[in-house]
Parts: C-alpha cells; structure tokens; sequence
C-alpha cells in the first residue's frame, strides 16, 4: 500500500519521483553572496564583546581627555611663571648680588651640563641642547660674555670653531639656579608624597621627553 503523504505529494506534483541527485536544483532566491558581504553578515552575526565601549562611552572619555588636556594646558603656563617671576628670581638676584636674564641662566646650565662630559663645547652644541638655531645661540652667548659668565674662545684644533667655557661667575650663576629651583620645588611640593612626588617625576620626565621630540621633528621638517 502506498503511503498516503507520498501519494499525496505526486498528485500535486510537489514530489519527484526521480532520485534526489537527478532533480533539478531550484533557482537562488537572489545573486550569490560575496565575500566581503558574508564578511559584514559574519560581524553581524558575532558576540559582541560586553567590555567593549559604546559610542557614548568612546565619546565620554575623549570629552574627559580633552578637557584634561586643556587643564594640562593652563597648568603649564602657570609653571612658565615659576622661574621668570619671583621667588627664583628674586632668590638669584639676592644671592648673586644682580639680577640676570633667565635665558642666560640656562646657556650656563647647559654649558654646566655638557662639561660634565669632558669634552670642548662649541656654540654647536649648546645651541642644540637649548633647541635654538646657531645664530641665536651665537647671539646669546656673546651677551653672556659681556656679563662676564662664559668664555669664548677659538678652537686650538680648529679654528673655524668657537668652543665655549664658564667663568667664575658662571659656575656662581649655576649653582645659585641650582639652589633656587630646589629651595622653591620642595615647597610647591612639600605636601607630595615621596610616591606620589617620585610617580610625578616620572610623568613629568616623560612630558619632557615627548617636547623634545616634537622639537626633534619640527626641525627636521
């Protein structure tokens, strides 16, 4: 006896008879997919990862971002002020007996720095520690000259090059900026923690390495 749901089924025509690898596929409901749109069904289709930010969370925190930066921002101009104002200068001047540019200050600190090195420090050099073109330097450390804190002279080995030295009251000045800039850190700081002092040091010395950098490539371009 033949089956009734089978019979049914040819007499409607919705049953082959013939074996299923000889029946004609039915036609696709649409154009085959291609990659990258089984790519896009695929990432619509994956778990989401529940950790993962949204867009208002992304965005929350680029607001946060920006808004420390710009914090950051007018923190540094605040320090800006810290030695060209008093009490650094002020406490520079009281030691030295006179009061001196803060620009020349800090060719003597370099030129402090580099020595250390043993080593002859041309104008070169300074100028590329201070991040400043040749000609500026030049200029800077003749009027350092003028005020009796550096020594310039011309290379023994190499006339075409000036090497530079500091005087007496040069190494006076250094260490006078010296003793300013800690009598006055310790107490903007006295309130730190020795971690948390050690942990801003860090993040500060890092700021400082990524401003030199930028520089590095500004004067490359």
């Amino acid at each position: 006896m033949t089956p009734v749901a089978p019979a049914v089924r040819r007499a409607a025509g919705t049953e082959s008879s013939s074996p299923v690898w000889q029946r004609p596929s039915r036609p696709s409901a649409g154009p085959p997919q291609t990659s990258a749109a089984r790519s896009v069904d695929a990432t619509l289709e994956a778990p989401t990862d529940p950790e993962a930010p949204g867009p208002d969370e992304a965005g929350t925190e680029r607001a946060e971002r920006l808004a420390a930066v710009n914090l950051l921002g007018d923190v540094l101009d605040g320090l800006r002020l810290l030695f060209t104002r008093p009490p650094v200068q002020s406490y520079i001047a009281e030691r030295l007996g006179r009061r001196i540019d803060l620009a020349k200050l800090l060719a003597c600190q370099k030129i402090a720095d580099l020595s250390a090195t043993g080593t002859s420090i041309s104008v070169k050099d300074v100028a590329a520690t201070m991040q400043l073109d040749q000609s500026t330097a030049s200029r800077l450390l003749a009027d350092a000259e003028a005020e009796g804190l550096v020594v310039r002279n011309a290379d023994p080995h190499d006339r075409r090059r000036t090497v530079v030295s500091l005087s007496d009251a040069g190494r006076d000045a250094v260490r006078a900026l010296t003793d300013a800039r800690i009598s006055v850190i310790e107490r903007i700081v006295a309130d730190f923690s020795t971690d948390d002092l050690q942990t801003f040091t860090a993040l500060a010395d890092s700021f400082a390495r990524g401003v030199a950098r930028l520089g590095e490539n500004s004067t490359d371009t």
